[in-house]
């Protein structure tokens, strides 16, 4: 049996491709654990569906949690607890999700004498640069979320890595071109959903009230932020409803784009036409997803959208609805 560390910038539980990813090792037979961010003050120890989930030091309170969690290229806490997640479970592969902290996996894992591969989940610079250009950036972004500063940082990493893993061809193309191929491997595993949890979810307050709109509904699931397109969706909603009648916009998320959305709603009057229902475990999307007509995918395309799949493309089409996506 093989042990592996997956290496998570955010808290789990929960995200779904590093769901995925664990679920499928351990169930492969792997010994499985996550170093994962402690964002709430949750026990740093927990085990979970035959995963270990090894999170950082809670520390004094909010203030001390988020610095000992931050996730620094260069956190020594990161390093120590990848080291230590590595010793306790004997494991010989990490895993490190996307660029953060893909330098603090690959000291250690240069420390501890294992490979590490990169989940590149995202083009994480052109993300941080989508976000700076549709949603704004915050106070200290331009030090430590610096689009220019992370294409370097990546340039730097990428070669250094046993092996990417990439979320679809164009991303794997784009990698390929940064690093030598007879020294890294690069390949891809898709956002693909589990069938066997996909197609029968939990039922929910959501799916309840969904099922009870009249008319045609749409359906977004995923963050909520001004690169999304959703803002568009909104605009084009009287149109399509002058066309084809009552029609309603469901969405299922959160993010820094929610509030503006919905006063957008409000300022257009159409407060009754979209619903907003913002997050929701993953465990009741599936049936909110049956419950609706067409669902969409309307990002603004840019470097960070064309080399991405999102995982909703699949869940739409595991229930066979009709997907509408950004052209690009």
């Amino acid at each position: 049996m093989s042990g592996v560390v997956y290496v998570f910038q955010d808290h789990y539980p929960w995200d779904i491709r590093a769901e995925k990813f664990l679920n499928e090792l351990s169930s492969n037979g792997n010994s499985t654990s996550i170093v994962s961010r402690n964002r709430t003050g949750e026990s740093v120890h927990e085990e979970l569906d035959g995963i270990t989930i090894r999170r950082l030091p809670r520390g004094w309170g909010p203030v001390t949690r988020h610095l000992l969690n931050f996730p620094a290229f260069f956190s020594l806490i990161w390093i120590y607890e990848i080291i230590r997640a590595v010793r306790f479970q004997a494991a010989d592969l990490i895993i490190v999700r996307d660029l953060p902290l893909a330098p603090a996996a690959y000291w250690a894992a240069k420390r501890v004498g294992v490979p590490v591969v990169m989940d590149m989940a995202e083009d994480y610079p052109a993300m941080i640069l989508s976000i700076w250009e549709n949603d704004g950036r915050a106070p200290f972004d331009l030090l430590v979320r610096n689009p220019s500063l992370l294409r370097i940082l990546e340039q730097w990493i990428l070669p250094k890595m046993d092996g990417v893993i990439c979320v679809s061809e164009a991303s794997a193309a784009r990698v390929r071109a940064l690093v030598d191929t007879a020294k890294t491997m690069v390949g891809v595993v898709g956002n693909t959903p589990r069938i066997d949890k996909n197609m029968v979810g939990a039922e929910s307050a959501v799916a309840k009230k969904v099922r009870e709109i009249t008319g045609l509904k749409l359906l977004y699931v995923g963050g909520v932020t001004a690169g999304r397109g959703l803002s568009t969706v909104v605009q084009a909603l009287p149109e399509i409803q002058r066309r084809v009648g009552k029609v309603t916009l469901v969405v299922i998320g959160d993010g820094i784009g929610l509030e503006k959305l919905r006063q957008e709603a409000e300022q257009a009057g159409l407060s009754d036409s979209v619903y907003l229902a913002g997050w929701l475990d993953q465990k009741y999307v599936s049936n909110v997803i049956a419950a609706t007509d067409v669902c969409l995918v309307p990002h603004y395309v840019d470097a960070h959208i064309d080399t991405t799949l999102p995982n909703k493309i699949y869940d739409y089409m595991l229930h066979s609805k009709p997907v509408v996506v950004t052209h690009s």
